[in-house]
């Protein structure tokens, strides 16, 4: 006991003396140099010089300067004991990795956690803002939070972020609830870097109840930005009206890469038709088939069809041509104005012709602009009143 006790108050007496007299000298005290030799002793004889935590300093956030205090101690209790540098870690309760990161980041200046730094006051939106936020929801009302935000960003109706348009949503109970879907590993191909790199092609069965009937229509999507490049809305399910819908695609194509677009699609009979095959070769492309009944491997499209229904062919249709004028005019609202949620609350044209850098510069303008603003705003009426009452 007396052994363990030693070795602790010694180790103890490092520590102490590094937080309560950081400019100490490193030179050990007659008593301390006795102690560090009678330490030595016990370890020559296999005893452990201090008992395993005996150092073990709380577990918590640290400031740079405690940072750098720790790190001193550590370096002189090694000097001093001539133990591993894994057993005095151990000993003090700090893990090899956590003191190896301090240490690289102290010598570039950058012990600072920013954990532990304080938040920035948030400006609260005004009582117009949060009444136009409202309103634009009720009007919106299959919109998410954050499509939201950026929709009223790029329409001028308000200047706020998504977690404050959460906040005004979710305290006027108009925040929408989705149950989640289960994600399996899906075997994918690599993602595009460029528009027409990869385009993704399927057909979604279509039924319209008068006159009662099916119909396919083919979608041909553009990976990168989302783009819908081509659609056709047919009566049969055969392979040729797979290859004249992408064979217009690539006629409004200019300037393509070799091999380029790669075709990804399902196993449907239409790909596996020697039709099909003539087709991709006679043109030049690369086609890659999707995993074996995993309709997800494809999702982008998968969940362009959940969308044409949910949003595009919502209303009631009746009959072919109705469906056509109807698919005719969703698929610009889509393409042109629709904000997606994979591009930034973007419509796909941005990605796929425009220049979405431009558009996020532009946005955060707004909201900065609208934050000064709205700083004003508060300064008026909360203090304006403050000194009118002290009056």
């Amino acid at each position: 006991m007396g052994e363990a006790s030693t070795g602790g108050s010694l180790a103890g007496e490092l520590i102490r003396q590094e937080g309560m007299q950081g400019n100490r000298s490193e030179n050990a005290t007659p008593s301390r140099g006795r102690e560090v030799e009678d330490r030595g002793k016990r370890a020559e004889c296999g005893e452990p010089a201090v008992k395993k935590g005996a150092l073990a300093i709380g577990r918590r956030h640290y400031k740079a300067k405690e940072k750098t205090l720790i790190l001193g101690t550590i370096e002189r209790t090694q000097k001093n004991t001539k133990e591993p540098i894994r057993q005095v870690l151990s000993q003090i309760g700090i893990s090899p990795a956590t003191y190896y990161r301090w240490k690289a980041r102290s010598l570039k200046g950058q012990l600072e956690d920013l954990s532990v730094q304080g938040r920035k006051k948030c400006i609260l939106p005004t009582p117009k803002e949060v009444q136009s936020v409202c309103a634009f929801a009720l009007k919106h009302p299959a919109m998410g939070y954050k499509r939201l935000t950026w929709m009223m960003v790029d329409l001028d109706v308000a200047y706020l972020r998504p977690y404050q348009v959460y906040g005004i949503l979710k305290g006027s109970d108009l925040i929408m609830r989705r149950s989640p879907m289960a994600r399996e590993a899906l075997r994918r191909p690599p993602e595009p870097d460029h528009p027409d790199q990869v385009w993704h092609v399927d057909i979604m069965y279509l039924y319209i109840p008068i006159p009662p009937r099916w119909y396919y229509l083919v979608d041909v999507l553009d990976g990168y930005s989302r783009f819908l490049v081509n659609w056709s809305l047919n009566l049969t399910l055969e392979a040729y009206t797979v290859t004249l819908t992408i064979q217009q695609a690539l006629t409004g194509l200019k300037g393509r890469h070799p091999e380029e677009p790669r075709l990804i699609h399902d196993h449907g009979p239409q790909f596996l038709s020697s039709e099909w095959r003539s087709f991709i070769s006679g043109i030049g492309l690369i086609d890659i088939k999707t995993r074996l009944a995993h309709p997800e491997s494809n999702g982008r499209l998968e969940r362009l069809h959940r969308t044409h229904r949910e949003e595009g062919l919502a209303k009631e249709i009746n009959g072919y041509y109705q469906a056509l004028d109807a698919l005719t005019q969703w698929s610009w609202y889509y393409n042109h104005e629709r904000p997606h949620s994979a591009l930034g609350y973007m419509p796909p044209i941005e990605y796929y012709r425009g220049d979405p850098g431009a558009r996020w510069a532009d946005r955060y303008r707004k909201i900065s602009e609208a934050a000064c603003k709205r700083k004003v705003y508060w300064g008026e009426h909360i203090y304006g009143e403050v000194g009118a009452s002290q009056k």
